[in-house]
């Protein structure tokens, strides 16, 4: 089958699957009393993110029995993660504002167990074989549209697309030797979450191939080349990388790093043309310090800026202290913050 339509009817089969289970539900509910439609509904968003907990849950559980360290759990924006041998809570939008998170590093670099990564879709299938009984045992309808929300997560998590848990286990399935790209990304995630700067890491720049964790590990290293401001050659890696990739979500992340940087070397058409990509819109939901970088050195817009600057404050996290994101960020809005207060003409 044509890629195109494989990914076409998966995703129509997912929504398809999650439209089932609330109408089943829904039905159910209906043929008993109001009441228990209104209780139905309550109980079906809040059962929803109970399972997203439960999906990261299940890579915790197995990561763990298979030599993997937690780094982060979490749920929406509210996120734990552990620092000097301690937790520490982190209000922080994840990734396109994902539902859940989880993030964890093998304590063996040569550990090639995928068990951490199949943890939340192996959960997702046994709570679908408890529903399903349940629903038997019990002669109710009521069980069915949970037992099908497992199978709407389990489906758009196995989905070999994006950033999904499906995505990463067939590349490393189909390329076991990127297990070590794998353990770097992870470890330079650790360094950030415990302040170590990433300049500090001697990264190798991947020789780029399609693939999620190539592709991270080619961003990765173009974003310490950002950090070291080495910004022509930045440009040149990620306006090739914009066109090579049919990831969207990473295409993103690297087109937030160039928007950055077309905004700091002042090349404002390319900055105004980048800035109307829907992708990048979207994801930049997520960084009000970028929105108020261009707003206010590209835009021009005082009133917005504000706004964004901000925004951007209540997200500064001194978690992070000592960082190079942090330490970048930081003196961002600092410079915003000075700017916002001179008596200049903005238009």
């Amino acid at each position: 089958m044509n890629k195109k339509y494989k990914t076409g009817f998966m995703i129509v089969l997912t929504i398809l699957f999650f439209l089932t289970a609330f109408l089943t539900g829904f039905i159910a509910a209906s043929l008993k009393e109001l009441p228990l439609v209104i209780l139905y509904f309550c109980v079906y968003l809040i059962s929803l993110n109970v399972f997203y907990i439960i999906h990261e849950l299940g890579h915790t559980f197995f990561g763990k029995v298979t030599g993997y360290r937690t780094l982060v759990i979490g749920i929406g924006s509210f996120q734990w993660f552990k620092k000097g041998g301690e937790w520490h809570f982190i209000k922080k939008p994840s990734i396109f504002s994902g539902a859940a998170q989880y993030a964890g590093i093998a304590k063996d670099r040569q550990n090639h167990s995928l068990w951490m990564l199949r943890g939340g879709l192996i959960t997702h299938i046994c709570f679908c074989i408890l529903f399903f009984g349940l629903a038997y045992v019990r002669q109710s309808l009521l069980y069915v549209p949970f037992a099908m929300m497992h199978v709407f997560l389990f489906l758009m998590n196995s989905f070999p697309m994006g950033i999904t848990d499906g995505a990463r286990i067939q590349e490393l399935k189909k390329h076991p030797e990127r297990f070590d790209l794998f353990y770097e990304n992870n470890r330079l995630y650790e360094a950030e979450l415990n302040s170590e700067k990433l300049t500090n890491f001697e990264l190798v720049l991947p020789e780029l191939e399609k693939g999620i964790l190539v592709e991270a590990a080619y961003i990765q290293y173009y974003t310490q080349a950002f950090y070291k401001k080495e910004f022509d050659e930045v440009k040149t890696a990620l306006e090739y990388y914009g066109s090579f990739t049919e990831n969207d979500i990473l295409r993103a992340m690297s087109n937030a790093i160039l928007l950055e940087t077309y905004i700091i070397t002042g090349d404002i058409e390319k900055a105004t043309n980048l800035y109307k990509d829907k992708t990048l819109m979207k994801y930049l939901a997520q960084k009000p310090l970028l929105h108020a970088m261009y707003v206010l050195y590209i835009q021009k817009d005082l009133k917005k800026g504000k706004k964004y600057v901000q925004q951007a404050k209540k997200l500064l996290s001194p978690n992070m202290e000592f960082s190079d994101v942090f330490e970048h960020d930081k003196q961002n809005l600092e410079n915003l913050e000075q700017l916002l207060t001179l008596d200049v003409s903005w238009k």
